[in-house]
């Protein structure tokens, strides 16, 4: 059984929350087993700032430096934001999910390996991780020296071809010289081969070895 190979396995259901002009959200409750009362918190509350979002955007406005023109604002919501931090192997179990299922079928559990819907500290986990990010980004913009790195399109870009360019008539002319050099017409070289020849012996030396003549495949032999 699973639970005997993981015996800090919890699970619990799944439930959906209504989203308005937006499609439900999945999400897990996991008040079941006392997953978020025993929760311990280490995330940063702080770091999500809600209902002050207002107020911090007015105080960057009125602090602005004028002489850089009017304030631009933007705001950018990140598509399933809490699957991109991932967590420890270790709760994964604590966070099990149990699918529903209908009567004579097999139970299915799922572990997430990222922040899940429905915990308590994937809020505050997620808050702090974006709010990282953003700080390295603003840290770069005020540093004069940082020089960030090129867009790779860039530098396939500025990369020179590696073959010379050829123009219409310069490329039909080597198709053509192809062509004939693949022609079946095309007269091979004749393979040249070594004809050996045994001489009489010479007059007065009967111990001499007969001497061999090499000849082309072509010529006649006298």
């Amino acid at each position: 059984m699973i639970k005997d190979q993981l015996p800090d396995l919890r699970l619990s259901p799944l439930g959906v929350v209504p989203q308005r002009e937006r499609r439900p959200r999945t999400i897990c409750d996991y008040t079941f087993f006392g997953v978020n009362e025993e929760t311990e918190e280490t995330a940063p509350m702080e770091a999500m700032q809600f209902g002050k979002a207002l107020h911090r955007i007015m105080t960057k406005v009125h602090q602005a430096n004028p002489a850089h023109g009017p304030v631009y604002m933007s705001k950018v919501d990140i598509a399933d934001g809490f699957y991109r931090v991932w967590i420890q192997a270790n709760d994964i179990p604590k966070l099990g999910m149990l699918f529903p299922a209908r009567d004579g079928e097999e139970l299915m559990i799922a572990f997430p390996l990222v922040l899940p819907m429905g915990w308590k500290e994937s809020p505050p986990n997620f808050s702090a991780a974006t709010e990282t990010v953003a700080d390295m980004a603003n840290a770069n913009i005020a540093d004069n020296t940082h020089q960030p790195e090129p867009h790779r399109l860039e530098t396939v870009s500025e990369t020179p071809p590696e073959h010379d360019v050829q123009s219409p008539h310069d490329e039909k002319e080597n198709t053509t010289n192809a062509q004939q050099q693949c022609s079946p017409t095309t007269a091979l070289p004749q393979p040249t081969t070594a004809a050996y020849t045994a001489s009489r012996p010479a007059a007065g030396n009967p111990g001499r070895h007969p001497a061999y003549a090499k000849t082309d495949s072509n010529a006649t032999m006298a």
